[in-house]
């Protein structure tokens, strides 16, 4: 049975339903419930509970009805850090605040950062690749070439994309015609499918799990077209303590060798 933790909220701004700030149940995720098991005798290794913030962002961290936790991220951090029989407390709350609760030390560590993370933390390798694209409805004439096809187009993106996708994509945009981010991504969807404007920015597998989802409430069978206009975004997690860190990164290698990390990413493929 997968160890049970507690989950910490704090009222979230970057688009996920309000929560009230108490103590939830969540079991962790699948792959760390799978690899501990693995383990000699079926017991975890000497390790300790881990309070480890994540942001609610669906498939990569999901939160079913009994406050349970799922999602590509929040499983593959889960076991990792169970290789060497951590277990994780999560807290969850908007980027800008992880990073604040990081550096004060509120809490052990935190994902998904960028390199540029400025913290005194200490950042892991890379533990995913974003990958975000241009969405665009399929006939609407819009050719997306290259980013500086977006000038002049009514263009929505995620919060801080000018400077998660560089200074090129940040010149484009600053020539739309309208430009905005926005923390709702299922609110990009919705208003792409409404023609209110001509493209959605954002990580793929986010825009596509809000396409099918009923409460976007749009028509998800209509024809897209997706624009991959992007490097791939390499992201890290960060860790107050350097031998978490160091578990971490241990853990990291040993699921990609067994099969656990690519077994977690074909997990949520649509």
């Amino acid at each position: 049975m997968a160890a049970r933790s507690k989950l910490w909220r704090q009222d979230a701004g970057d688009g996920v339903s309000p929560g009230r700030r108490a103590v939830l149940r969540a079991g962790l995720g699948a792959g760390a419930a799978g690899l501990a098991a693995a383990l000699p005798g079926g017991a975890f290794a000497a390790g300790r509970e881990v309070l480890f913030g994540f942001r609610l962002v669906p498939p990569f961290v999901m939160e079913d009805p009994s406050g349970r936790l799922t999602g590509i991220e929040y499983d593959i951090v889960s076991a990792a850090l169970a290789v060497r029989g951590h277990r994780i407390r999560p807290y969850l709350g908007p980027l800008p605040r992880l990073a604040s609760a990081v550096r004060s030390g509120s809490i052990d560590g935190a994902a998904p950062v960028l390199p540029s993370f400025e913290t005194e933390a200490v950042r892991t390798s890379s533990y995913i690749i974003y990958r975000n694209v241009a969405l665009t409805l399929d006939g609407s004439g819009h050719r997306l070439a290259t980013v500086e096809d977006l000038a002049g187009l009514r263009v929505m993106a995620f919060p801080n994309a000018t400077k998660v996708l560089g200074p090129a994509y940040a010149a484009a945009v600053a020539r739309c015609r309208e430009y905005r981010e926005e923390a709702k991504q299922m609110l990009q969807v919705r208003n792409l499918f409404h023609g209110r404007v001509d493209v959605a920015i954002g990580e793929r597998r986010i825009l596509g799990y809000y396409v099918r989802s009923p409460v976007t409430e749009i028509d998800g069978s209509r024809p897209m077209a997706e624009h991959d206009l992007f490097e791939p975004t390499e992201y890290e997690a960060a860790f107050r303590d350097p031998a978490l860190a160091a578990d971490f990164e241990e853990g990291l290698r040993a699921i990609r060798a067994d099969g656990t990390y690519a077994a977690i990413l074909q997990r949520y493929e649509a």
